[in-house]
Order: C-alpha cells, then structure tokens, then sequence
C-alpha cells in the first residue's frame, strides 16, 4: 500500500485535530523531534484521533456480540495490560 493509498483512507481531520496537530508541530520545532515530551503529545494526538475513529464507526455499525467484542479487544492488547 502507498502513502497516497494510506493517506485517502483516513478521515479528515476536525478543525479542533488540526489545530492540535500545529501545536504539535510547533512544540517539534521547538523542543526538537526527540524531546520526550513531543514524543507524549505524538502519541497523545495519534491515541485521540484514533479513538475519534472508531467512536464513529461504533456508532454507526450494529451492537456487536461478545465474541466480536473480545476479537476487537484482542487488537488492542494494551487494554489487557494493567497500568
């Protein structure tokens, strides 16, 4: 898959993403890509973008049985992991 295939797979960012994603590019200018405190808001704007994803897609799918739930949990194997 190309980055172009990849890129229109995605939904469009909210105006309040792309704000976010400006102050994060601006805190990288000027912290430096490797401060660790960028690499928490990277993570931090990917996790909230991804979480607004499915939050749409939940919404508009059926209610999913157990079973379906526990295959979609197992996507995400840090949710088992206790913090």
């Amino acid at each position: 898959m190309t980055v172009n295939e990849t890129q229109r797979r995605r939904p469009p960012l909210t105006p309040e993403q792309r704000r976010e994603r400006a102050s994060l590019a601006a805190r990288t200018r000027h912290r430096g890509p490797d401060d660790p405190s960028v690499d928490d808001d990277r993570r931090r704007f990917a996790v909230d973008r991804l979480a607004d994803h499915i939050r749409e897609v939940v919404e508009s799918a059926p209610a999913p049985t157990a079973e379906q739930i526990e295959r979609l949990r197992g996507l995400l194997p840090s949710l088992h992991r206790p913090l």
